[in-house]
């Protein structure tokens, strides 16, 4: 299939963009296991950055795995359909992950903005919002 110009620009970018978070996330990390050994003490943001970094990288290079066909595909149905509707299945099987991957983003996005507003400020564990993102929603308006 055929992308736009325009559009392997913006998939280059967001793949350029999410490979930058992935090197934030070694970095991070390294920095905190390097702070654990030698200072005794660990930073309590960083193991939730470097899960939004990790969310938001998978998010950003889906886009440019699929304009590359570098994703994991099943091909006994192209085989089963033959040539003649190749570049129909294709199309639609396109169309459906992209689906997929905005509503596993819609779902992402309303469980970090909605459910966790009316939690506690005072927390943060694995599952929830980093404190930054909390304490703003629950400032006094």
């Amino acid at each position: 299939m055929k992308y736009p110009v325009i559009l392997k620009k913006i998939n280059y970018i967001s793949a350029y963009i999410a490979g930058l978070f992935v090197l934030t996330i070694a970095v991070l990390t390294v920095f905190n296991a390097l702070q654990r050994a030698f200072a005794t003490k660990s930073t309590v943001w960083i193991s939730d950055v470097t899960l939004y970094f990790l969310i938001w990288s998978i998010f950003l290079a889906t886009s440019y795995t699929m304009q590359e066909h570098g994703h994991v595909a099943v091909d006994f149905i192209k085989e089963f359909i033959g040539k003649k509707f190749h570049r129909l299945s294709s199309i639609v099987l396109s169309v459906i992950s992209y689906l997929l991957v905005l509503v596993v983003a819609v779902v992402f996005f309303r469980f970090i903005f909605v459910k966790n507003t009316l939690q506690s400020a005072t927390c943060s564990s694995f599952t929830s919002t980093p404190l930054m993102f909390q304490r703003r929603n629950l400032r006094a308006k």
